[in-house]
């Protein structure tokens, strides 16, 4: 802000009989108000962009985003986890052009706005292999439902509003696999439990899903003939409440991919081992014979895409992958894992594990975090059939198995894996997998982006979570810090309070210049070699935390304007007028007062009477 302001008294009041101490007195207080504004410091904003919409885009296309939110103060700037894509943000900072190339890796991406001010969380952003449709509004009741015109298509939407449903009208051909499936809750982060409806053309329920992979849903179909369907959406609160009735608001957001195209649901195995060439079965809907196996060579192949409607995201580990054996009774490797399926109801898959006295394990079976609607029931008995352990779920909202046993003989123990509800199909797939109990750690972090004051330290508290009685100190530092940024290391002793959590204190000096990137929270062992991230629980991996260091107050310019002489404001009769200069500084607005200057018309002096109050 800058400038001059000045103020003119009217004609009318310089004939009036008032005192010139009265009027002195008026404009010092006019001139100390304004100085006093000076003292207030105008801070600027970090952005609170909260989503982006639509929150997706074909990989090849380009396209106008609208960023949902406050943009902030100052140029606004766009991190990308994996630097794929070209972004070029508006004037008004309301909307981004974003082009996925060709070789941009399909799936989700994750997009944080900052300036230099501060960031945003994490923003999930997806990139597609189909082309993408946009919902129409209205299109909440049969008759006026929308019409897709793609054979294949991923469909954004939200559900606006309290009892909202949107609804669209599909052709399908006959023999043919019809894929319906959402991301929303999952992805999006959306707060929505979603319902998906297939109806014929009378508005006829086919089928209905709720919660096929987590709160999403999804649906299947095979029609016998050619026809014409609809699709319905709506939701509930996925944090339930009190409200009986349908669900909405401006974050339900969604993507619908509607397609008879190749669908992967799972592989066998679940899991590659790192830099293993490896064969993958993908089990689907619509596959070709040609992409049934794929023989993973590529270390660095991160997600299958060639031939499929949706991106399916490979995994890989350190340990030997394997699939069930249809003959039983497989031996299950330490460390390891074995891909299995209960493929028909009442079905038990049996394994054995073996080990010696006093060994302890840790068993884990996962289903439903790969998207399975198997509710795992496991349980592990010793040579002699004796139950030793019996496992349903690891916690009340995690239904798959974690746990620990210990051998009590020499004998191997069997570990049977079943349905807890006794369901079974090909689909009810599950990841099982065993690894040896050593003393280990975890660190947290409360936040995964702070910002550094100029004029105090910050401070970072890291959790540590010891398991299995890790007795090691622990060292933490921070890496990446840039120039004029100091933290000292800080030790988690074995004991104390310092076991449990540490304090790494942050501190600039002035002259710093300011910073806005990731630096990373390092927590060694120099006795095992062990090294952890800290993070928390929606980081990246191993991406660190974002730091922001404002930059340091610009220096305030000087008024270039000469002041007026004495002699050459007295020569200029006329109204009473005060000027203000307003200096420009980027987080303070100032007012500097030049000297005020009061000029009387001179043929009124006479009526101003003396104030005997006064002294001259």
């Amino acid at each position: 802000m800058s400038g001059r302001f000045r103020l003119d008294f009217p004609a009318s009041l310089q004939r009036l009989p008032i005192r010139l101490n009265s009027v002195l007195a008026v404009a010092a207080m006019m001139t100390a108000s304004v100085v006093a504004v000076g003292s207030v410091v105008i801070a600027a904003d970090a952005p609170k962009v909260t989503r982006v919409y639509p929150p997706g885009i074909q990989r090849g296309q380009t396209a106008t985003i609208r960023l949902i939110g406050k943009p902030g103060d100052g140029p606004l700037q766009l991190w990308s986890d994996r630097a794929q894509l070209k972004c070029s943000i508006n004037e008004a900072r309301d909307q981004m052009t974003i082009e996925a190339g060709a070789d941009v890796t399909p799936g989700l991406h994750w997009l944080r706005f900052y300036n230099d001010q501060g960031a945003t969380p994490l923003i999930p952003f997806c990139v597609g292999l189909i082309p993408e449709t946009a919902e129409v509004e209205p299109n909440n009741a049969v008759s006026n439902a929308q019409p897709i015109d793609h054979s294949s298509t991923t469909v954004t939407g939200v559900l606006e509003k309290t009892d909202d449903v949107d609804l669209f009208r599909v052709r399908l051909p006959a023999g043919k696999t019809f894929v319906a499936t959402v991301r929303a809750n999952e992805d999006l982060k959306s707060p929505m439990d979603a319902s998906l409806q297939l109806l014929d053309e009378s508005g006829t329920v086919l089928l209905h899903n709720d919660d096929d992979h987590g709160f999403d849903p999804q649906l299947t179909w095979t029609p016998d003939r050619d026809c014409e369907c609809l699709v319905r959406i709506f939701a509930f609160p996925a944090a339930p409440n009190s409200t009986i009735r349908l669900a909405g608001g401006a974050d339900y957001v969604y993507r619908l991919t509607l397609t008879t195209e190749a669908v992967v649901d799972h592989t066998r195995p679940m899991v590659i081992e790192n830099g293993k060439p490896t064969d993958l079965q993908l089990q689907g809907w619509n596959l070709p014979q040609n992409v049934r196996t794929i023989s993973s060579t590529d270390a660095q192949q991160e997600v299958l895409a060639d031939g499929l409607a949706l991106p399916f995201a490979l995994t890989t580990n350190q340990t030997p992958g394997d699939v069930e054996s249809p003959k039983g009774d497989q031996e299950l490797k330490t460390p390891g894992s074995i891909t299995g399926v209960i493929s028909q109801a009442k079905e038990a898959d049996r394994y054995t594990l073996p080990g010696t006295k006093g060994r302890r394990v840790t068993l884990q079976c996962q289903a439903q975090k790969w998207k399975s609607p198997l509710d795992p029931l496991m349980t592990v008995t010793d040579a002699s059939g004796k139950v030793i352990r019996e496992v349903d779920d690891s916690s009340r909202n995690d239904f798959d198995i974690l746990t620990d046993v210990t051998f009590p003989d020499d004998q191997p123990l069997t570990i049977t894996v079943t349905d807890r509800f006794q369901s079974g199909s090909d689909r009810h797939f599950y990841l099982l997998s065993a690894t040896e109990i050593v003393p280990h750690y975890a660190a947290a972090l409360k936040e995964d982006a702070y910002l550094l004051p100029r004029n105090k330290p910050l401070e970072i508290t890291v959790t540590i979570d010891r398991k299995y009685n890790f007795q090691e100190p622990i060292t933490v530092s921070i890496e990446d810090l840039p120039e004029g940024i100091s933290a000292a290391p800080v030790v988690s002793e074995k004991e104390g309070d310092s076991a449990k959590s540490v304090k790494l204190k942050l501190e600039a000096s002035p002259t710093a210049p300011g910073f806005s990137g990731l630096v990373r929270i390092v927590c060694a062992s120099a006795d095992s070699g062990m090294k952890r991230i800290a993070q928390t629980s929606n980081s990246l991996p191993d991406a660190g935390v974002w730091l922001t260091l404002t930059p340091p107050p610009a220096a305030p310019e000087k008024d270039t304007e000469p002041a007026a002489k004495p002699e050459e404001a007295a020569s200029k009769p006329g109204p009473w007028s005060a000027v203000f200069t307003a200096q420009p500084r980027r987080d303070t607005v100032r007012f500097a007062a030049s000297p005020l200057t009061i000029l009387p018309d001179e043929t009124h002096r006479q009526d101003i009477p003396p104030d005997p109050t006064q002294q001259s």
